[in-house]
Parts: structure tokens; C-alpha cells; sequence
């Protein structure tokens, strides 16, 4: 007597990580570690905290629900799948189990507002700062868009910085931490949307230098003019208030040889010089504006700003001359 052994199929355990708000698209056919043809039905055993996973009995081969977490706040959460595959020669296999674990995938921009204290205008300072997303460990993470996101290898200003490319690929360190270091400019701010290629998370930053300005400098001073006073003032970058002093620094240059005669550096907004002292000349008044930190958004960077005046014996009196 002889007979036909039929196989049964084999199923393999097996676990899956995935973001919230993904769509599964797990091959049940692909999961029978013996090959056989199959059938299959599948249910998921109900978790409250987890939209998405079918609870009734499914007749699919494929696994294609989308998961999402009720309040992502509270962490990750697991759906388990028992599958039963029954080979399309008749003969039922064991159930095996496919455990998802939904992530509560995130993106933040960690340590914002890093002043880099480069600014050569009231508009082009910079800022570093890290995009970072967390997510299952072993997932590619890449840019789509990611506009006013700018290289760290970018050019100082005054010289444009050059954008984060489109594909660029975030870097996995430590495990389901990744990381893209990046440049944004005073006031412009910065956007970014990345994919693992089942989400999309995007996230945005805008951070301010301080606005100084100068009062009580003319443009000429006779040499025989008594003393002067120049007053620094600064507002937040965003206009919301006044940005106070931590410390100022001015520096009074001959511009005949590009020599610093007299700084002063300290808490006071005020500046004396005595134009009588001073030869003819022209000279610049340069004053570095150090905010202190008075937000996120404001995190007290160095401005600096300048301004021309020239001191001179001749010609600054009246016609006819009266003497002065």
C-alpha cells in the first residue's frame, strides 16, 4: 500500500517595529519558513490603546491594516496577530504570531538657537541646531523637503549659505535616535519634513538676533567740540520687547590704519569720547552687542553694528568765518 504525504505549512514567529500611523503591508506567504503554498486567515487580539487592527477573523494572505496610537504621549504600544495558514493542498499548519510594536515616532529640533555670534548684518546671523527623530531602531530616515535648513559646512555670512538636500539621510547613533546637524538664519527660520517611507514627520524653528542701534553720533565733529556720548539700544529680534545688556563692547577705529584707539567693554550702554582729542580723521564706532538670554527664540546672541564720523579742523564753521 503506498500513500501521498501532503506538508503542512510552517509559520515563523515573528516581530515587527513600526511608527504610528503606518500601514502594514506584511506577506503572510512570505513567513512560511518551509515554502508551502497557502492559505491564510488572521485576527488580532484588541488593545484599547491602538487604533487600526482588525479584531474579527481576516481571509487575506496580507496584513495591511494601519496602525495608529490612541494618545502617542503614552508611549509605545504592541498588536499581536495570530495567523493560521492551511497549505493549498489541503493540509492546515500550526498558528504562529506576528507582534507589531507601534512607535510614537517623533520629530523635535533638540538644542535649538545655538548662537554662532557670525553675523555681519542685522539679517544674517546664524544658528546651529539638531533635528532629531525617534523611531523603531534600523529605519533609514531622508529629508523631503527641509526649506531654510542649511549645510554646517556652509560658507560664514556674508556669503550665502547652501541648503540640506532633498534624500539627505538622517544618522542612526544611539539606537532609534536620528539626527541631522544643521544652519538657520536670523529671523528666517527653518522647516523640515523627513519619511522612513511609510510616515512623514516635519517639524519647524525660527530664532532671533538682537537689533542694535545707535544714537547720539554725528557724522562730523568739529576738533574743537567738547565731549560726546553715544547711547546702544537693542530690541528682540521679533520687535516683542527690549533686549537687555549682558555685556557691550565698543571700539573706537582709526580708519587711516584700522587701529583700535579706545573700547570699553561692560554693562554700560553708553559710550564718551572727546572729538578735541582725536586728529582729523575719520573713524568708525563699533559696537558688539552681547543680548542676554531671554527666551528659546531669543537666546542672547552678539550683534554688531558700526557707524562713520568724521572729525575735522576746517570747514565747520559758518560763512563768513566766525571763528568756529
Amino acid at each position: 500500500m503506498t500513500g501521498t504525504v501532503k506538508p503542512e505549512p510552517v509559520g515563523a514567529n515573528t516581530t515587527y517595529e513600526v511608527c504610528s500611523g503606518t500601514t502594514l503591508n506584511i506577506d503572510l506567504q512570505s513567513l512560511i519558513s518551509n515554502s508551502v503554498l497557502s492559505d491564510f486567515s488572521w485576527v488580532a487580539a484588541d488593545n484599547g490603546a491602538v487604533n487600526g487592527e482588525e479584531t474579527g477573523t481576516q481571509n487575506s494572505s496580507v496584513i495591511d491594516n494601519q496602525l495608529d496610537l490612541v494618545v502617542p504621549a503614552n508611549g509605545n504600544k504592541t498588536v499581536t496577530y495570530t495567523v493560521t495558514p492551511t497549505g493549498l493542498n489541503g493540509c492546515p499548519g500550526q498558528p504562529f504570531t506576528i507582534t507589531v510594536e507601534v512607535f510614537a515616532c517623533d520629530i523635535t529640533v533638540s538644542d535649538p538657537c545655538v548662537c554662532k555670534d557670525n553675523a555681519t548684518t542685522l539679517t544674517n546671523g546664524q544658528f546651529d541646531e539638531t533635528v532629531e527623530v525617534t523611531g523603531p531602531s534600523g529605519d533609514t530616515w531622508t529629508v523631503v523637503v527641509a526649506p531654510g535648513l542649511y549645510q554646517t559646512g556652509s560658507p560664514a555670512p556674508p556669503a550665502a549659505p547652501l541648503p540640506v538636500a532633498t534624500g539627505t539621510v538622517l544618522t542612526e547613533a544611539p539606537a532609534g535616535t536620528y539626527t541631522l546637524e544643521g544652519i538657520h538664519v536670523d529671523a528666517l527660520g527653518c522647516a523640515i519634513c523627513v519619511t522612513n517611507g511609510s510616515v512623514t514627520l516635519s517639524a519647524s524653528n525660527t530664532c532671533y538676533y538682537p537689533n542694535p542701534s545707535l544714537s547720539g553720533l554725528n557724522a562730523v565733529y568739529c576738533s574743537q567740540d567738547g565731549p560726546q556720548t553715544a547711547t546702544v539700544t537693542a530690541d528682540l529680534g521679533d520687535a516683542s520687547g527690549t533686549a537687555t545688556v549682558e555685556n557691550v563692547l565698543f571700539e573706537l577705529i582709526r580708519q587711516s590704519d584700522n587701529t583700535v584707539i579706545d573700547s570699553q567693554s561692560g554693562t554700560d550702554d553708553t559710550f564718551d569720547f572727546n572729538p578735541s582729542t582725536l586728529p582729523d580723521g575719520h573713524y568708525t564706532l563699533r559696537v558688539t552687542f552681547d543680548a542676554t538670554f531671554n527666551s528659546g527664540i531669543h537666546p542672547g546672541c552678539l550683534q554688531a553694528i558700526e557707524e562713520d564720523f568724521e572729525v575735522r579742523r576746517v570747514g565747520c564753521g559758518t560763512f563768513p568765518w566766525s571763528g568756529n
